[in-house]
């Protein structure tokens, strides 16, 4: 998709190569490549290392938003991809 940020754009960058294998592990690369944009609420790898659960697809659709989301805007609740909404908290 080019209308916003893929999956793809995050692979060259450190720090982020376990949450990228999830997202290939668990299908959903063709899911953020397709009709978006999507924002993904990327954790780095010491966080997806001391996760202690399972990383499925449901939980990484926890961390996607739709539409294109900058950081200026989190100043509310968020709807996910999962379904659910992020808690905005300061």
């Amino acid at each position: 998709n080019n209308d916003g940020h893929e999956e793809n754009e995050i692979k060259g960058y450190d720090n982020f190569g376990k949450i990228v294998a999830a997202i290939d592990a668990a299908g959903l690369t063709a899911t953020l490549s397709g009709p978006g944009p999507y924002t993904l609420l990327a954790p780095v790898d010491s966080a997806v290392t001391d996760y202690k659960g399972s990383i499925t697809a449901e939980v990484l659709k926890y961390h996607v938003l739709p539409g294109s989301v900058s950081t200026g805007s989190i100043g509310k609740d968020q709807p996910t991809v999962e379904g659910s909404s992020l808690t905005y908290k300061r």
